[in-house]
C-alpha cells in the first residue's frame, strides 16, 4: 500500500482501472463505456457512470471508494 503514496497525481490518472482490484463486473462496464484510466473514470460524473450499461448504484460505491484512497472524487 505504501508504494501507491509515493506516485504523483499524472501517474495515478494514468492507471489503468484492471490494476485496481475492481469487481468484475465493474470492471467490464466501465472496459464497454471505453473507460481505461483512473483518469477516465475521475472525469465522470456518477450521473454519468450511471448511464453505463450495466453499471449500477454498487459499482458506481466501489468506483467512488477506489478513486477515494487517492484522494480524487468524481467529477
Amino acid at each position: 500500500r505504501s508504494e501507491l503514496i509515493s506516485l504523483s497525481l499524472s501517474e495515478i490518472m494514468k492507471m489503468r482501472i484492471e490494476d485496481l482490484n475492481l469487481s468484475t463486473r465493474t470492471l467490464n462496464a466501465l472496459a464497454n463505456a471505453k473507460i481505461r484510466t483512473v483518469g477516465g473514470m475521475a472525469r465522470k460524473s456518477a450521473e454519468d457512470l450511471l448511464a453505463v450499461e450495466g453499471m449500477g448504484d454498487k459499482g458506481v460505491q466501489e468506483i467512488k471508494r477506489t478513486l477515494s484512497n487517492f484522494g480524487i472524487l468524481l467529477k
